[in-house]
C-alpha cells in the first residue's frame, strides 16, 4: 500500500486530487492532506510515508523551500502546480514527476505507478544491504570465534588451546584425534559426533563420517573430491557434501 501525503494551499485542488487518487488505484492510501505548508512540513518530518504530492506556489513557504528544509528525503515527490516555470527547479530536487494543473487522471496514474516502481526498487536494495550486513557480521563473528580458547581433556591432562590452532578432527571409534598446526596431535575419549555441533559455530565442517575440518585451514580443493589442509593432509569429502563444502569455502 502506497502511503501518500498531499500539501496544497488550495482546498479544492486537494479535494480533486484526492478523489482522482481514490478513483484510479486501490493500492494507494492518502494518510494526510494539508493546506498549510508549515503544518505539512512538521508532519512529513515526523511521519513514515512513501509519496508526497506537493504544490509549489504557496504562502508562507513554497514547495521548493519546504523540501530544502527536509534533511532526509526518504520519500518520492510529485510536484503539482499551475506554473510551468518551476519545472527545472523541481527536477534539480530530484522530483519523480511534475504535473501541471488541472491534473489529468491518466498523468497522475502514470506518476503513481512510477512511484510504486521506485519504492519497490529502493526497498529491494535496502533488503539486499541488510542481508549483506548480516553476512558480513556473521563472517566477522566466525573469524573472532577462532580466537576462542577451548579445553581438550584427556586421561593424562587437560589441554587448553585456541580454536585457530586446530587443523582438523579425526574420529576413531570412541576417540577423537585433534591435529594441530604445530604438528602435534591430541586425543580425547569422545567420539567425533560429540564435536560436530559444538564446532560448527567456529566454521568447522564435517565432510566425512570420521572427519571434521577447520575451513580456515584448507589450502586447496582437489576436484576428485579431496581437500588439502595447510599441513599437507588430504581428506576425502563425501559426495553428498561436496556442494556445501565448495559453497562454504567460497564464502570465506
Amino acid at each position: 500500500m502506497l502511503k501518500v501525503i498531499l500539501i496544497d494551499d488550495e482546498p479544492k485542488s486537494i479535494t480533486a486530487n484526492k478523489a482522482i487518487i481514490e478513483m484510479i488505484s486501490t493500492d494507494v492510501e492518502v494518510i494526510g492532506t494539508y493546506t498549510s505548508p508549515v503544518e505539512g512540513l512538521d508532519v512529513i518530518k515526523n511521519t513514515s510515508f512513501d509519496l508526497l504530492l506537493l504544490d509549489i506556489e504557496m504562502p508562507e513557504l513554497t514547495g521548493l523551500e519546504l523540501l530544502k528544509k527536509v534533511e532526509n528525503i526518504n520519500f518520492e515527490v510529485i510536484f503539482i502546480t499551475a506554473y510551468r516555470q518551476y519545472s527545472i527547479d523541481a527536477l534539480r530536487l530530484s522530483a519523480l514527476d511534475y504535473i501541471l494543473k488541472p491534473v489529468s487522471p491518466s498523468k497522475l496514474a502514470e506518476a503513481l505507478l512510477e512511484a510504486q516502481k521506485r519504492i519497490a526498487e529502493r526497498q529491494k536494495i535496502k533488503e539486499q544491504l541488510t542481508i549483506l550486513d548480516q553476512l558480513l557480521e556473521d563472517k566477522e563473528d566466525q573469524m573472532k570465534s577462532q580466537e576462542k580458547r577451548i579445553i581438550l581433556p584427556s586421561q593424562q591432562d587437560i589441554f587448553i588451546i585456541q580454536v585457530k590452532e586446530i587443523i582438523r578432527l579425526e574420529g576413531a571409534k570412541n576417540y577423537t584425534y585433534f591435529f594441530l598446526n604445530n604438528g602435534k596431535k591430541r586425543v580425547t575419549s569422545k567420539n567425533i559426533g560429540y564435536y560436530e555441533d559444538s564446532f560448527a559455530r567456529f566454521n568447522f565442517m564435517k565432510i566425512h563420517r570420521s572427519h571434521i575440518i577447520n575451513l580456515y585451514q584448507v589450502s586447496r580443493y582437489i576436484r576428485d573430491g579431496y581437500v588439502e589442509m595447510i599441513n599437507g593432509d588430504k581428506i576425502s569429502c563425501s559426495n553428498a557434501l561436496k556442494d556445501e563444502l565448495l559453497s562454504r569455502l567460497a564464502a570465506l
